[in-house]
């Protein structure tokens, strides 16, 4: 069954990793740009692990109440038995829990993610080909361009404009797909000035 994707804010939320090897550093390095309070749990902690910033260390075994107050969990050790007892506590918590390599114990999985500026587009094929995954982030990541992501800052930076000129729900989105046209199909992108008078234009118009 397909997984829902939805996109959360997790800045600052309490997120809690079990494990301190390769597999927890890659799912930190995953979760880092999006600033969350990460608490690391292990018996050890590879180099890179040990010496990073913003992250707080807890040298020792897992145990059950280190998921109190957690918003979400990732059990990302190399024993199945504590992966396993990570997402049961979980489950019965109803906290959000990702198990390495276990698809069947996971209430989320991580996506492919494609990024650039404030576009991010995650893809997922719901545990069963994470190479497949990859491969289709790759293709979309050559779409999301530099240039798209100054137009989708652009964007968002006239939309309360747009908001304050259009009462009208329909007529703020048929400016805004005429934005978008615009800024899409100049040989330059227009700064922010430029666009603000060509809104105003549209309101002429209207």
């Amino acid at each position: 069954m397909p997984y829902f994707p939805f996109f959360i804010d997790i800045e600052n939320k309490p997120c809690l990793i079990v494990g301190g090897g390769k597999i927890a550093l890659h799912k930190i390095k995953k979760l880092l740009p999006f600033s969350p309070d990460i608490t690391v749990v292990s018996a050890d902690f590879c180099s890179e692990i040990a010496h990073m910033e913003h992250l707080k260390l807890i040298k020792r075994n897992f145990k059950a109440n280190d998921t109190e107050g957690m918003s979400i969990v990732i059990a990302a050790t190399d024993d199945e038995s504590v992966n396993s007892e990570v997402s049961e506590i979980c489950k019965e918590k109803n906290i959000l829990c990702n198990v390495v390599d276990s698809p069947e114990d996971c209430g989320f999985f991580f996506p492919a993610l494609a990024q650039c500026g404030d576009i991010t587009v995650g893809v997922s094929t719901s545990g069963k080909s994470p190479l497949m995954a990859s491969y289709i982030r790759r293709q979309v990541q050559k779409i999301i361009t530099a240039e798209m992501a100054d137009i989708c800052s652009l964007m968002g930076n006239v939309r309360p404009y747009v908001r304050q000129k259009f009462s009208d729900e329909k007529k703020r989105a048929s400016v805004m797909s005429d934005v978008f046209d615009c800024c899409m199909e100049c040989e330059q992108i227009p700064d922010e000035q430029k666009l603000l008078e060509f809104i105003d234009s549209l309101e002429m118009k209207a």
